[in-house]
């Protein structure tokens, strides 16, 4: 230290033990503190797990990246634990030393404390925005790599901040000193992260292993009208997938609770087994009312499997059911959509006659065949043109019937486009009806929505051809 002392405002002294134990203790702590860090980044990935088994995953850039900034930063910390021993174990005692040397301990002391509790509550803050103001978190913002500058001003302050003192101390003369610990502290931090403290991959895998998304790559349809149904808690999720050693396009597993299951353990699998309640006493205590049972099906899977299961469903006494869709165009990844959903009524049998008795006039038929073509009444049209065409056949103040004619061998993705086709057609009609006669009636305002929009409804019957 001998070129350091000369020509500089203070001094220190440093026997070869004191010089070797502040490096020691300046790299241990760079290795705990870096350790600390990388397992305080897994467990937050960890603790991000849902339901579903949905996690919040890093790519491998992202990782690398994230494990570089923690590495700099421990080994930043590291340096000024360093200087803050060997200034404090100088053969120089402090109280004969300059201010100079006080000052310089006095940074390096401090500059670590009120980092940490800075760095804590920008953490906390970033915590609160992804848990509470951006729904869907992960999926929708992301630091890396359109922020990843901000880490690296973070990190050039950061080691700025520890020369802060001596450069005032020293002017120029600090400057070869300086480059040379940047140098170090370069080469350190890209060996240090390198090192992986703890095996995240296993314990990530031991949840990711029973994410039915990842495990079959199960794509969900895209719809051009669906909704976010915000009572989640009275959706019982069934997955509908292909096996992934199957290549048939007509076989399927159907999965709930996270295991495989025939169709006839559905309704005693949605029905908590735990209440002790049998079908027919859980129906009769008109609870399965409330329950919604969530399909979440492959967009390959053929309709014969669907309309299997929804008749089980169906006689089980269920009422509705919804399919798990995410919009056209969607702009995050499809777990983001994960409470998107187009409702379905079951038909009973009672139903079917009733449709039959009662709506046998103005009845439109739409037909998808197992290749994906639709035919209105007939005519052979285009996905993009049926929802105009719908709209076209609407009379005044009369129901407009559409019967559906759905092949066993069509996809469920077809098929989704032309319930989502109606739905929308439907949500159009009642919003015209609803403005047109709140304006003739609005000084009857006994009349409700629904009174008003009665006649514009549609009623949609489905039948599926071998």
């Amino acid at each position: 230290m001998q070129a350091f002392k000369r020509n500089t405002k203070f001094s220190i002294d440093l026997s070869k033990p004191v010089l070797f134990t502040g490096l020691v203790l300046g790299l241990g702590f760079s290795v705990i503190f870096y350790s600390f860090l990388f397992l305080t980044r897994d467990v937050m990935l960890l603790l991000s797990t849902t339901t579903d088994y949905d996690q919040w995953l890093l790519t491998g850039a992202e990782r690398y990246f994230y494990n570089l900034f923690f590495a700099f930063i421990s080994v930043i910390f590291g340096q000024s634990i360093c200087f803050g021993f060997w200034i404090s174990n100088s053969k120089t005692k402090l109280q004969n030393a300059n201010r100079w040397s006080v000052a310089i301990l006095h940074d390096q002391h401090y500059l670590n404390l009120n980092f940490i509790n800075w760095f804590a509550k920008v953490s906390m803050l970033y915590a609160l925005f992804i848990g509470l103001t951006a729904k869907g978190g992960y999926y929708v913002f992301s630091f890396f790599p359109d922020y990843a500058y901000v880490f690296v001003l973070i990190i050039v302050v950061l080691f700025l901040q520890t020369w802060t003192t001596i450069r005032l101390a020293n002017k120029r003369r600090s400057l070869r000193w300086m480059a040379v610990s940047a140098a170090i502290i370069t080469v350190v931090s890209f060996g240090l992260a390198q090192f992986k403290p703890f095996d995240y991959g296993q314990i990530s895998q031991s949840y990711l292993s029973k994410d039915v998304f990842r495990k079959y790559n199960l794509k969900l349809p895209a719809a051009e009208y669906q909704f976010e149904f915000m009572k989640s808690w009275l959706l019982t999720d069934i997955y509908v997938v292909k096996p992934t050693d199957v290549a048939t396009s007509d076989s399927a597993l159907i999965i709930l609770q996270n295991k495989k299951r025939n169709i006839d353990e559905l309704a005693l699998q949605i029905i908590n087994p735990h209440e002790g309640l049998s079908i027919e006493e859980y129906i009769i205590s008109h609870r399965i009312y409330d329950d919604i049972p969530r399909m979440i099906v492959d967009k390959g899977v053929s309709m014969h499997t669907i309309k299997t299961i929804e008749k089980q469903l169906q006689a089980d006494g269920f009422k509705k059911v919804a399919y798990a869709v995410v919009p056209e165009n969607a702009s995050y990844n499809q777990r983001y959509y994960k409470n998107h959903i187009l409702m379905k009524r079951l038909l009973t049998k009672a139903g079917e006659a009733h449709f039959d008795s009662n709506f046998n006039k103005n009845i439109h038929e739409i037909k998808l065949t197992a290749s994906g073509n639709i035919f209105l009444n007939e005519t052979l049209v285009a996905p993009k043109k049926l929802k105009k065409l719908i709209l076209s056949k609407v009379p005044g103040n009369k129901q407009l019937n559409i019967k559906l004619d759905i092949s066993d061998k069509a996809c469920f993705s077809d098929y989704i486009k032309i319930r989502a086709v109606i739905a929308s057609a439907s949500s159009t009609v009642n919003d015209i009806a609803h403005q047109v006669n709140t304006k003739s009636h609005r000084n009857f305002p006994v009349y409700s929505a629904n009174d008003i929009s009665k006649g514009f409804r549609f009623y949609v019957f489905e039948t599926i051809q071998d």
